[in-house]
């Protein structure tokens, strides 16, 4: 079993030392690597020390590697990383002899002492359950403790969306080529930031009306349709350009995530919309106006990219009070 584990390990150091590579090349790599050494026996020049002689830095090494290699988010590792070394900070305890108690004392303490918010109580349970059951899954320790560490549920935020009124309004005060076609873009799609921030010109296909997506959570290609209105609006944007970033800001280069967030703040705070919409706002609105005309949440739930429908249902189709309004008035 060390054995596996061991190439295992070195196969995932591999990708992980290969992570500037899109995300289907280091799979690929992987597979082929995992395939080729399969008939090979990795003898070490040196006994190790036993597993659980390792400290907590060489242990959130192997996680982190593990998890890159397992295609989890950079940012999400990062996150997890955090919260880890926090509480290894605190308590000054060894990852091997953590107890789900230890677990419980850091989090009521942490909550007592700084006030932290229910949300972010989520978050801190979350990276000790993903580490324990690492922990538990590779067999570093004996006990899951993920059954041992305390629960809490946040309370679920506001559905916002931006309503009809707001939404042309939007399109009313876009003062330029870029604002026009980054906010149809938007409102035709329901892309994430991310993913709006990867596209190419190259990705359009205007005659198909279909956009090629990268998904930054799925790891997956998927394909986005534009309205009639988006393709105009990005056909007038992209001009003569034949490649290269979709959207560019100063010296022709690719816009950050954080031009385009302050371009979806901006258009919103110019149309007097009762919410200062984020990229975010403007994907859970096409979310409740495409289900409001489908009725389908899993066609919602392909068209925004997700793995599962419950996500679909739990944080993006907002509950549209004028269009129940609208369907009650419709009985009588």
């Amino acid at each position: 079993m060390g054995e596996v584990l061991n190439k295992q390990s070195i196969i995932n150091q591999i990708i992980t030392d290969m992570f500037d590579l899109p995300a289907e090349i280091r799979e690929r790599l992987k597979l082929t690597l995992t395939f080729r050494l399969k008939d090979i026996n990795f003898t070490p020049a040196v006994t190790l020390p036993a597993t659980s002689c390792s400290d907590n830095k060489h242990i959130l090494e192997l996680f982190a590697t593990d998890k890159l290699a397992e295609n989890c988010e950079t940012s999400t590792v990062k996150s997890y990383l955090y919260a880890m070394r926090a509480f290894f900070g605190y308590t000054n305890l060894h990852w091997s002899s953590v107890t789900g108690q230890d677990i419980a004392a850091y989090l009521a303490s942490r909550k007592w002492k700084e006030k932290i918010s229910d949300a972010y109580m989520v978050s801190m349970q979350k990276a000790f359950c993903v580490f324990f059951g690492w922990l538990y899954k590779r067999k570093y320790i004996d006990h899951d403790l993920r059954d041992d560490i305390p629960k809490t549920r946040a309370a679920q935020k506001t559905k916002q969306r931006l309503s009809d009124d707001e939404i042309e309004r939007c399109r009313i005060v876009a003062a330029n080529l870029f604002e026009r076609a980054f906010l149809e873009l938007m409102l035709s799609t329901g892309l994430r930031v991310g993913e709006i921030v990867s596209l190419n010109v190259e990705d359009l296909d205007f005659d198909h009306q279909e956009i090629r997506v990268y998904g930054e959570k799925t790891n997956q290609w998927r394909i986005a349709l534009m309205s009639p209105c988006c393709k105009m609006h990005l056909m007038n944007y992209v001009g003569s350009r034949k490649s290269g970033p979709l959207f560019v800001g100063r010296r022709n280069c690719r816009m950050s995530s954080y031009a385009l967030e302050r371009t979806a703040r901006g258009l919103s705070i110019r149309a007097n919309c009762k919410v200062t919409a984020t990229v975010h706002t403007y994907r859970k609105t096409y979310a409740s106006i495409l289900y409001n005309k489908t009725n389908d949440v899993l066609a919602v739930s392909k068209m925004l990219g997700h793995a599962k429908t419950d996500t679909t249902v739990k944080y993006y189709l907002v509950d549209d009070i004028e269009a129940m309004k609208q369907k009650v008035l419709r009985s009588f």
